[in-house]
């Protein structure tokens, strides 16, 4: 695994490619982008921030674009990243918060009260004892609907080739939590949230620092993700258990989507971030 450079384009997205679009209207100035974004472009696009769905044209005309929707589950993003590689749509740490101690003092009484109110009790032999590496796993799990906002110019993507704007998102959203699912509607079976994912997460927090144990949730993402600029509908079931990786659900898609675009975003491969 290749270790992360200081400073410049992030590994992840070393070779990542912006799209050629179809069709683009007249030049715009673009405003200040991404420092991950690639400085040449072929073609400008108007940077006005809309919401869309990304994927491969056939399945966004068949399916998205009348109503089918599949929704995948954290915990597939998870494993497809740990079992095929694919750390661009899988991401190992969606949904999950590591927090770690790495060291906890005998006299350090803030930390074991911070310890205590998790569950763990911290008894030491003399002064000098010390307790290393402890380390807590939260993971919350449900379904994700995600698309991103922004403009066009400035996504990144690996084999997607098309997109179809999202003409109302609010709408979207309520259509999909008065969806039917396995016979009752949707909200009697999961809690439904919305927004932008925010991309200040760490792969590991510092739980002395902190004096806290990070709490997960669906809506964090590590920095190495940010110019996916997802936005995100989270069903996350009102009873815990096993999930299945993908649901379906059928809405009435007047009104929701435009005309499906082709874009380029490229094929270069691309490099895995420092786990």
């Amino acid at each position: 695994m290749r270790k992360k450079k200081r400073g410049g384009r992030p590994p992840m997205l070393q070779n990542v490619r912006t799209p050629r679009i179809s069709s683009a209207p007249a030049s715009l100035d673009l405003p200040h982008q991404c420092a991950a974004h690639v400085a040449h472009r072929q073609h400008t696009y108007a940077a006005t921030p809309k919401y869309y769905k990304l994927g491969h044209k056939t399945i966004l005309e068949k399916y998205v674009c009348n109503g089918e929707l599949q929704l995948g589950s954290l915990q597939y993003y998870r494993l497809l990243e740990i079992l095929t590689g694919d750390f661009w749509t899988g991401d190992i740490n969606d949904g999950q918060a590591h927090t770690c101690f790495d060291e906890v003092k005998h006299n350090d009484a803030h930390t074991h009260e911070t310890l205590s109110k998790v569950g763990i009790k911290v008894s030491m032999q003399d002064e000098t004892s010390k307790l290393t590496g402890l380390r807590f796993i939260q993971v919350v799990d449900g379904y994700a609907f995600c698309c991103a906002y922004s403009d066009l110019q400035s996504l990144q993507s690996i084999d997607y080739n098309g997109a179809v704007e999202i003409l109302d998102i609010r709408n979207l959203v309520e259509r999909i939590k008065k969806a039917i699912f396995r016979g009752r509607p949707l909200s009697e079976t999961f809690t439904i949230e919305d927004k932008l994912i925010n991309y200040n997460g760490e792969k590991l927090y510092d739980g002395v620092a902190a004096q806290q144990v990070k709490s997960a949730d669906g809506f964090t993402k590590t920095p190495d993700y940010r110019c996916q600029k997802e936005f995100r509908i989270f069903l996350k079931p009102l009873v815990s258990g096993d999930l299945d990786d993908f649901i379906k659900l059928t809405i009435d898609p007047t009104g929701l989507f435009g005309e499906v675009e082709d874009v380029d975003f490229g094929k270069q491969p691309l490099e895995h971030p420092q786990i």
